[in-house]
């Protein structure tokens, strides 16, 4: 990238990545009320299985739950886990209430864990309250604070722990779908035309369903073969969607609509991960305080772009990153897909011609 001075434009996206932080936890905070009140259905679901079956099969159920909870441990845990959640709604600066939300929200969710089943359900939950339990709100942010770009940096740090599980499943598919093309050609890879329907026909069958309501979508083969290919990009470069805000938001919405189809259309339940990616990762900080960031006055020349700050310094950029920055300032929802790792390299090569 050709700019010669970022120390402002650098100030401008740390305020956006703390901005988003401090209203999605917000919003993971009203969402975990409505989870935690779940959980007392939860146990009722749970209490009706046969006690035989219970099985912890990893080190934290065999040390933390080694046996069915009794009513009142769970709901007094249940109980002082709402009670932590309020406190940070209220006051998000608060560390010591985040870091026992997290170990309660584990220990919560391991209740769906003890039928010798490591299911993936409120695994982005749970991770989130895990990495994040030292990551507290901040009550007032600024431009101005000293700390800004390194609170920025542990909150790309969290959100790189979140992402990075997307990374590798991308990464799990290509390597699946390079060793079926080389090694094993007669199988069926992720790119035949009947590898989604077959996964559809096992999810039905897994609910004893009849895949009658969703086989029509199963006509346009290409379809979902471009589709899992757009896909298997977004996954593979999920883990810089935490690096780089601008392309976060795609990130974002990429790895929804893979959790809405498999839930819909392959009968993969994804009910709750959904509901926390778009609370971590909405954009608010295109929506909300604005007034917080650092102005500037946007000159745009044939093949140059400059912002020039109010303090005498100035962003500089040159070609395909002239483009792109200016455009990206007046509308960032279209114009931040151009964000994405390769672009800038692959457009300044034509500008060189």
């Amino acid at each position: 990238m050709n700019v010669l001075e970022v120390t402002n434009r650098q100030k401008n996206l740390a305020l956006g990545i703390a901005i988003n932080y401090n209203y999605g936890d917000i919003a993971m905070r009203i969402l975990v009320v409505a989870w935690l009140i779940f959980q007392g259905y939860t146990y009722t679901l749970m209490s009706s299985r046969p006690i035989e079956l219970f099985a912890p099969i990893h080190w934290f159920d065999k040390l933390f739950m080694p046996t069915f909870p009794n009513p009142i441990l769970w709901y007094s845990l249940l109980g002082l886990a709402f009670i932590n959640n309020l406190l940070l709604l209220k006051n998000g600066s608060l560390k010591y209430p985040r870091i026992l939300l997290g170990l309660l929200v584990l220990w919560i969710n391991c209740i769906r864990w003890k039928y010798e089943f490591f299911s993936h359900v409120g695994h982005v939950m749970v991770l989130y309250h895990l990495l994040g339990m030292f990551v507290t709100r901040k009550n007032k942010i600024s431009s101005e604070d000293p700390e800004l770009l390194d609170f920025s940096k542990t909150i790309q740090w969290l959100y790189a722990g979140v992402l990075i599980g997307y990374t590798f499943s991308g990464l799990w598919k290509l390597a699946g779908l390079v060793y079926k093309f080389f090694w094993h050609p007669e199988q069926i890879n992720w790119l035949h035309p009947m590898a989604m329907k077959l996964n559809s026909i096992v999810g039905f069958r897994d609910w004893d369903l009849s895949l009658a309501p969703v086989e029509y979508t199963y006509r346009f083969l290409v379809v979902w073969q471009i589709a899992f290919i757009i896909m298997l990009i977004l996954q593979v470069v999920s883990v810089l969607g935490a690096y780089r805000p601008q392309i976060t938001l795609y990130i974002a919405l990429g790895n929804i609509c893979f959790h809405v189809i498999n839930s819909l259309i392959i009968h993969i339940e994804f009910y709750l991960t959904p509901l926390v990616l778009l609370a971590v990762f909405f954009p608010y900080h295109l929506f909300l305080n604005k007034e917080r960031y650092i102005s500037f006055k946007a000159e745009k020349t044939r093949g140059k772009y400059t912002r020039h700050y109010i303090d005498g310094s100035k962003d500089v950029f040159l070609g395909f990153d002239a483009w792109r920055e200016y455009n990206y300032d007046r509308n960032p929802l279209v114009y931040g897909l151009f964000y994405f790792p390769g672009l800038s390299t692959f457009f300044s090569k034509f500008d060189r011609k």
